[in-house]
């Protein structure tokens, strides 16, 4: 990284010595900058100011990788993070040196940070430093648990609101993504530890002030009233939910995601803590948070208390408050704009928007139509969520502009003849324009090949299509298959309804009973066996067992040299299918053998 060329914005804020919040807009370099920063601080050369083409001032005050901590919002983007910084310490001079010392700078989720600080400092806090950390998986099977046995217990004692709430709701457990009482409850948990602040002024610790909260409305109906009934028992229940669940995590010495937050914050904001607070402080110089867009106000606060109006760590707050998008866990876009106030006149509020990623005119059209829409959305939320506006920040194109690249508009006719286009007929019309587009694209576009700087014929690989929603998908799915487009389809929710896991669920269910003729009609001709159908029928009809299994009926068929039709296709596909029967037929026995193991 030494020979990478920044620009003004990224030489800034690689250089901030003060708590700085960088917003950085999509395809701005963040993690990149987030490298260089890392660098910088530990005394490195990274690289140089596209500005005057001179290298960027080393830091004067250089700090030592274990001084260093940077949170991310997932493990993946630790870990690429931590792939990157592996690289550019590499490409340093002091490589032999660094590169067994990666590990010592914390490379992490919040939880995990918020782990290790409870575990350093458990003496201070006076709790046990052997704590289990439960996973997602492991906390929510324990609070489920719990908070069945209260609803069954409320159900035994005759108590009407729950059998109403159990009414309402439909089931006790969700089903597909219909949520259950039980979804419910654990969420009213989850919102009762996070914000009993809120709670204590809406409740007298047992039911909601209902008297209160119509007050709140200005038009509270009948409506209202049947929701605010289902809130008040969901509140009740949780609350009885709350102490066995922190008796269950105090009983196994464990701690869940939300514990390990909750209580550092709350041992950090202690004043019998001050001396841990100290500790922590010397530990640190430089305390990196990225994806801070998605911040809950507690992990904020963390933050603050260790390192905000302090000399040492500095804080360096990143993201983008224009994709806040986890409010339903907590994060509140406001904590940024009150961040943003915080640091104001003691900090540095910086932004990158230089954008590498899209050539000019996506950038100029991107700009146009965002400004737009945040602006009015903007205006609506004025009235009451002043706090939760963000203000769109254009982007400028780093990139050169070239003959090669446009915003192109592709809209199917609104009707056709006189009468007006279904959904579907628009979806399917609209696909087959997008299927031409592309065949036209492969026959004479061209793309500009950024790693040669020459254009250069234009690939399927090149070919990205963002879709707004699941609903409707197989509409381009349906007509890509008809125009011989290769393509793939990425994240798909409806997993069981690829043809891959059907295949899959069907060879399973046959190995739980090999004689379900329908089950092994499917499996023959799946890609594990993949027979022709003409292939099946014969080996049914030649049988001398009418009554056999199929299987069985195919294993013996398989000695029937003279039987096996021929195949027009390719002289040798016979001899194929013969290996590939053969070897599924194995499989399939040789599973069975491992059923009931």
């Amino acid at each position: 990284m030494s020979e990478h060329t920044w620009t003004h914005e990224q030489v800034v804020a690689i250089r901030s010595e003060t708590d700085t919040l960088l917003e950085a807009s999509a395809g701005t370099g963040k993690t990149t900058t987030v490298v260089g920063k890392i660098l910088w601080q530990l005394g490195l050369d990274s690289g140089m100011a596209q500005e005057n083409g001179e290298l960027v001032p080393r830091c004067t005050d250089p700090c030592e990788l274990q001084e260093i901590a940077a949170i991310t919002f997932t493990d993946k983007g630790a870990r690429d993070l931590k792939r990157q910084l592996r690289v550019a310490i590499e490409d340093s001079a002091r490589a032999d040196e660094l590169r067994w010392q990666i590990d010592r700078a914390y490379i992490g989720t919040i939880h995990g940070y918020c782990g290790r600080l409870l575990r350093e400092n458990a003496l201070i806090f006076n709790i046990d430093p052997t704590f289990e950390q439960l996973d997602e998986f492991q906390a929510r099977v324990e609070q489920d648990r719990i908070i069945e046995d209260v609803v069954l217990r409320s159900l035994q004692a005759g108590e009407t609101h729950t059998e109403s709430l159990l009414g309402e709701l439909g089931n006790l457990h969700g089903r597909g993504r219909a949520k259950g009482v039980i979804d419910h409850i654990r969420d009213t948990v989850h919102e009762l530890r996070w914000r009993a602040e809120f709670y204590s002024k809406w409740s007298d610790g047992k039911r909601l002030r209902s008297g209160h909260l119509r007050k709140l409305s200005r038009d509270f109906g009948e409506k209202d009233m049947r929701v605010l009934h289902r809130c008040d028992e969901l509140f009740r229940l949780a609350k009885a939910v709350l102490p066995q669940w922190d008796e269950f995590l105090v009983a196994e010495n464990a701690r869940d995601f939300d514990s390990l937050i909750l209580e550092l914050h709350k041992q950090l904001h202690a004043s019998e803590n001050a001396s841990a607070l100290e500790k922590i402080r010397r530990r640190y110089r430089l305390l990196i948070i990225d994806e801070f867009q998605d911040t809950d106000v507690a992990q904020r606060d963390i933050a603050f208390a260790i390192g905000h109006g302090q000399t040492r760590p500095q804080l360096f707050f990143v993201g983008d408050p224009k994709q806040s998008i986890y409010a339903f866990r907590g994060a509140d876009i406001a904590v940024w704009n009150s961040t943003k106030t915080a640091l104001a006149d003691s900090g540095s509020i910086l932004k990158l928007s230089g954008n590498f990623r899209c050539a000019p005119p996506i950038v100029n059209f991107v700009n146009i139509t965002s400004e737009t829409a945040m602006g009015e959305t903007g205006q609506a939320l004025d009235a009451d969520l002043a706090k939760a506006r963000i203000q769109y920040s254009g982007l400028k194109a780093v990139r050169g502009d070239s003959s090669h690249s446009s915003v192109e508009w592709l809209r199917p006719d609104g009707e056709l003849g006189r009468r007006k286009m279904l959904m579907g007929e628009f979806r399917d019309r609209q696909a087959a324009q997008v299927a031409t587009r592309i065949q036209q694209l492969i026959e004479t576009g061209q793309v500009h090949e950024k790693e040669t700087d020459k254009p250069r014929k234009c690939e399927l690989r090149d070919i990205a299509i963002l879709y707004r929603a699941r609903t409707g998908l197989e509409s381009f799915t349906d007509k890509f298959d008809r125009y011989e487009i290769p393509h793939h389809v990425t994240g798909v929710r409806g997993l069981a309804k690829t043809q891959e896991a059907l295949d899959l669920i069907n060879a399973l269910r046959l190995l739980n009973n090999p004689h379900d003729d329908r089950r092994a009609f499917a499996f023959l001709r799946s890609p594990f066996v993949c027979l022709r159908d003409e292939v099946i029928a014969r080996l049914r009809l030649l049988s001398t067992e009418e009554n056999a299994p199929l299987l069985t009926q195919a294993a013996r068929f398989l000695g029937d040299v003279d039987s096996w039709p021929s195949a027009p296709e390719h002289e040798r596909l016979g001899a194929i299918e013969k290996e590939s029967l053969r070897r599924g037929l194995r499989v399939i026995r040789d599973l069975r053998d491992l059923v009931h193991r």
